[in-house]
């Protein structure tokens, strides 16, 4: 029987890795939020080593935020407002 998950339930269902969906578990979370754009050098430069760290690993995390926080890149961030989360749809 499908339910509402708890907070702690949805972040940790969208928090361990990028997914565009888990078929197996027949859940689903939709956040919610209006977009926050920063152009700010220093807070691109951040944001874009710590995601190149992530993604491209620490060697080349440097590289990649120096390469990434530059003129005409935009730092978007969505502070959630709503949560629609549910799990066990096909229970």
């Amino acid at each position: 029987m499908a339910k509402k998950m708890t907070q702690e339930e949805w972040r940790a269902f969208v928090s361990p890795s990028t997914r565009t969906g888990k078929p197996s578990t027949f859940a689903y979370v939709v956040l919610q939020g209006r977009a926050e754009i920063s152009e700010d050098p220093d807070e691109l430069l951040t944001w874009a080593t710590a995601i190149g760290a992530r993604y491209m690993g620490e060697e080349r995390a440097e590289a990649f935020g120096r390469r990434n926080a530059v003129p005409g890149e935009l730092l978007v961030r969505v502070p959630i407002d709503k949560v629609i989360a549910i799990s066990g749809i096909s229970d």
